[in-house]
């Protein structure tokens, strides 16, 4: 299959076709006589070619094995679906459309019927009648994730991603690790914000929002130097609203200017004095650049801002470490293996608790902090490798073409 109709949601459907076909058929032999074998033996011939046609991607031949089948069944609603899902294949929307209404007639419950129809009047740009069919899908089937998928499509294909989010985020609740599900959802928030972002620019062109926005956008980008500028263009306006010099220091630690960045935070702290990721994070530059005793204050302030945040517990350790408290080290170090045992962050922890523990003429606890270290350094490295290699996996193997076109 090819093209929009490439991806999981058709091969489902196509797949429930022809089981529901097949029991159908074989059912109707088991009823009938010789002559009546005879016929659905040729019926059951040309169902199982043109399914075999339509997965290959060979929809002419799909779509003449369906069309005798038609003939000779017309009251047989899969296989009206079966010549709509080749007609759609071919682009020939009008005669899909066709084919699922026919299939609807005669089986109005039939599961896909309502959603191929939609997606046939959406690839000729019918966003009311497409809109129409996908919600009588949805209403039978509440819990299909790729119906609810294609209505933010189409939604957003009529330009209104702000209704597109609603469905959207309900198929991303149900399948949250469907891919084209998180895409589609992605695009139409993306699309609300730039329509927010262009509203408030077109109200206030000089509003200091507007360079918040750009900076933040610039950082999200890994462009440090052009989200510094724009902070620094919002902190000229506004140089008394709080968060802005969070993010400038922010965009300065992650270009690694630890001077500027350090600076930034103490102004955003003059600002807004309770600020729990300010003041941890100010607290470990002054611990990485060397100033222990500086970064202690910080530290235990933005611990009792927020005591869970054991970030700020790992760098009190360190910065108790540094300055010979080894017994205010040891109890940091200790809240962090307590409250985020087994993560990436304990791993770090015990590689500094061996080194307290040296320090501390501890040995035994020494090796025991380092064995454990290596425990969660060793199980970190083999997931590494396993999402390195489902992912090569995963570029191995074609992408369906889902994206609306």
């Amino acid at each position: 299959m090819s093209g929009v109709f490439s991806g999981t949601v058709p091969l489902v459907w196509l797949l429930a076709a022809r089981r529901a076909s097949v029991f159908v058929l074989l059912a109707c032999t088991a009823c009938g006589g010789l002559r009546a074998q005879d016929a659905n033996s040729s019926s059951d011939d040309h169902l199982r070619r043109g399914g075999e046609a339509l997965a290959g991607g060979d929809s002419e031949t799909a779509a003449n094995e369906f069309a005798i089948l038609v003939a000779q069944r017309p009251a047989f609603a899969e296989a009206h679906f079966d010549l709509g899902l080749a007609h759609q294949q071919q682009g020939k929307m009008q005669e899909a459309i066709a084919d699922f209404q026919s299939a609807l007639r005669l089986k109005p419950t039939l599961r896909g019927a309502n959603l191929f129809l939609g997606i046939s009047y959406y690839k000729m740009n019918d966003f009311s009648h497409a809109q129409a069919a996908i919600e009588r899908e949805i209403k039978l089937n509440p819990g299909d994730s790729k119906a609810l998928m294609w209505l933010g499509i189409v939604d957003l294909g009529d330009g209104q991603p702000e209704a597109a989010v609603v469905p959207l985020d309900k198929a991303a609740a149900l399948a949250p690790k469907d891919p084209d599900i998180l895409y589609h959802r992605g695009r139409a928030h993306l699309f609300v914000s730039q329509r927010s972002y262009q509203e408030m620019y077109d109200i206030d062109p000089q509003s200091w929002r507007v360079h918040q926005v750009l900076a933040q956008a610039y950082a999200e980008s890994e462009r440090y130097m052009d989200a510094i500028a724009e902070y620094q263009r919002a902190i000229q306006l506004a140089p008394g609203e709080p968060s802005l010099n969070e993010g400038l220091g922010d965009a300065y630690r992650m270009s690694t200017q630890l001077e500027k960045a350090e600076q930034a935070y103490a102004r955003e702290l003059q600002l807004d004095p309770h600020n729990p990721v300010a003041l941890s994070t100010l607290g470990r530059i002054r611990v990485e650049r060397g100033n222990a005793e500086g970064a202690i204050p910080v530290l235990e302030g933005a611990i009792k801002e927020n005591p869970k945040f054991f970030e700020s517990h790992y760098y009190l350790g360190r910065a108790f470490a540094e300055t010979g408290q080894s017994l205010a080290a040891e109890e940091q170090f200790k809240a962090v293996l307590q409250g985020a045992p087994g993560s990436e962050l304990a791993q770090r922890t015990y590689f500094q608790l061996a080194r307290l523990y040296r320090v501390m003429k501890k040995p035994q606890e020494a090796a025991q902090a380092l064995e454990e270290f290596q425990r969660l350094k060793e199980a970190a490295d083999a997931h590494t490798r396993e999402s390195l290699e489902e992912r090569k996996k995963a570029h191995a193997q074609p992408e369906p073409e889902t994206n609306p076109q």
